[in-house]
């Protein structure tokens, strides 16, 4: 039996949730909805779907059990109100609400209706992400002890409704909240609106985690190479991932320092330097969207609990809050541990 889903927003990334929902056999496209009669006509053209431009021919649909919103963030709260007290399940686009009462109003209502919220990190479903979590869950790495990342590029969209913070980087912080199954206790950032006042459009952020943890981030939209790097460094070994080497994205390298007694041939004190050398990790060919996209249908199907439920999206909302916070005011801004929890 297929589910029936409608895409709402047919822009930038909405044909990409059309391009994959409509190629996925557990469900059927049924329609897609833009309010610019011009995208859906073109949506319309590309895709062979059925489109709209008015809202309501989705939510009064009761053949359409599912949603996918992919429309400016200022509207996702909205958006996804309505398609839940239609009794559609919802799969929202990054970053899931602007508004931290907006999104506890979003995940209180599906959990009354019964219906699944599930917010586009679409990162989490990326192969080599979720191997780097095996390695680090399974102590390959040892104790995690800093992280660092770097997601730039030139464009191709300057931000408009958000900044990088909320564009961007977002994607980082949701990828460490995974990885480390914890959420950030204190940030501090920097950076510059250079395209657009007061939106910035580069930042760099400090982020410390409970048991020491740390980890930077770089994110800009203004920048000469498109980079999205995250070095991951351990008490045991240290691993690299690279999401522009698609055929070999994850490379484990167990070098580091040992503690010894006495000094070591390069005058390390206390430590001995090794190098055991690096071996690419095995990752599954798999486009990570439609692995998400696959996802979401079956928590429809079965009720499951999704990956990126929104309890674990308003996590990551607070932290980028913080960020924010952080930025505007040039101090750093402390979390409380006890406000957030990782999962529902």
């Amino acid at each position: 039996m297929q589910t029936d889903i409608a895409v709402v927003g047919a822009g930038y990334w909405g044909p990409n949730l059309i391009r994959n929902f409509a190629a996925l056999p557990e469900c059927r496209l049924k329609l897609v909805c833009d309010k610019n009669p011009d995208v859906s006509a073109a949506a319309a053209a590309k895709f062979a779907v059925q489109t709209t431009i008015d809202l309501n021919d989705v939510l009064q649909d009761e053949t359409i059990r599912a949603v996918a919103i992919a429309t400016p963030a200022s509207t996702h709260f909205a958006l996804a109100r309505q398609c839940l007290l239609h009794g559609k399940h919802v799969l929202v686009e990054k970053p899931f609400v602007l508004d931290i009462g907006q999104g506890e109003e979003l995940i209180a209502l599906a959990a009354e209706r019964g219906l699944v919220l599930m917010v586009d990190h679409i990162f989490l479903f990326n192969p080599a992400v979720r191997k780097l979590a095996s390695l680090i869950q399974e102590g390959v790495l040892g104790k995690i002890r800093y992280i660092r990342a770097a997601r730039t590029s030139l464009g191709p969209r300057v931000c408009e409704d958000t900044n990088i913070v909320f564009d961007a980087q977002i994607h980082d912080v949701y990828i460490l909240q995974f990885l480390l199954n914890a959420t950030a206790v204190s940030v501090a950032a920097t950076g510059g609106s250079f395209l657009r006042p007061g939106i910035e459009d580069v930042v760099f952020t400090t982020l410390s985690f409970p048991g020491g943890a740390i980890a930077n981030l770089h994110n800009t939209s203004y920048a000469p190479i498109k980079e999205r790097r995250m070095i991951v460094v351990g008490d045991r070994a240290m691993c690299i991932y690279d999401d522009m080497r698609p055929d070999s994205p994850l490379e484990l390298c167990d070098c580091g320092f040992e503690p010894i007694a006495g000094t070591d041939e390069l005058g390390n004190r206390g430590l001995r330097l090794y190098d055991r050398g690096k071996s690419v990790q095995a990752v599954e060919k798999a486009e990570s969207l439609r692995i998400e996209c696959a996802h979401f249908i079956d928590c429809v199907n079965t009720g499951k609990q999704p990956l990126s439920t929104g309890r674990a999206a308003l996590n990551v909302m607070k932290t980028l809050g913080a960020i924010d916070a952080a930025l505007k005011s040039g101090q750093p801004v402390q979390i409380d541990p006890a406000r957030a929890a990782v999962a529902d």
